[in-house]
């Protein structure tokens, strides 16, 4: 969605401006900060990534969207990726499946998979994924009908885990349950 939006700020530029929607990362073209020197026609862009999607400046020109020349702007942001490793044992769920969701700190899925529970044990890696301060949300699906339903001794146990600080999760079955249905609608 990013990406989509940030070739119709370009795009748009380029006919307001009549330039041509492309540049380098020295600061004279349409994504590098503007015609020569700089100038309120400009934007951010250049080596430090796009102002649309918060990076720096070019060498030169005005921010349109967020990033800045040389004077304005600065190193922008995003969240770091990084792998999760997610593991369990002792999970009397064997021959069931187990869902997962991983969630950013905003609530928002960045990754999803399913395993069969085998030997009471599971294991996931999530490579590439943004969710630092996000949480694991994952269910065995005990009432074996392929949607999660609340959290019953009979049926579906259902788990909410925190992210740790080093990116290995590992859990063992408890009946300390939360419905984290929600998450996998």
């Amino acid at each position: 969605m990013t990406s989509m939006r940030f070739l119709s700020v370009m795009f748009a530029g380029a006919i307001a401006f009549g330039g041509v929607a492309c540049g380098d990362d020295t600061g004279t073209g349409a994504n590098g900060g503007g015609p020569a020197g700089g100038s309120d026609q400009g934007g951010g862009g250049g080596t430090g990534g796009t102002p649309v999607e918060g990076g720096g400046g070019g060498t030169g020109g005005t921010p349109v969207e967020g990033g800045g020349g040389a004077a304005e702007g600065g190193a922008g942001g995003g969240a770091e990726s990084f792998n999760l490793e997610f593991s369990g044992t002792g999970f009397p769920h064997d021959d069931q499946t187990l869902y997962v969701s991983v969630r950013d700190a905003n609530g928002t899925e960045v990754a999803a998979d399913s395993a069969v529970v085998a030997g009471g044990a599971f294991s996931f890696t999530f490579e590439n994924i943004a969710a630092e301060g996000g949480t694991v949300d994952y269910y065995a699906d005990g009432g074996e009908v392929g949607v999660c339903e609340a959290p019953s001794a009979a049926g579906d146990h259902a788990w909410r885990k925190d992210i740790p600080a080093n990116h290995v999760l590992e859990v063992a079955h408890d009946g300390n349950w939360t419905d984290v249905c929600a998450s996998f609608e």
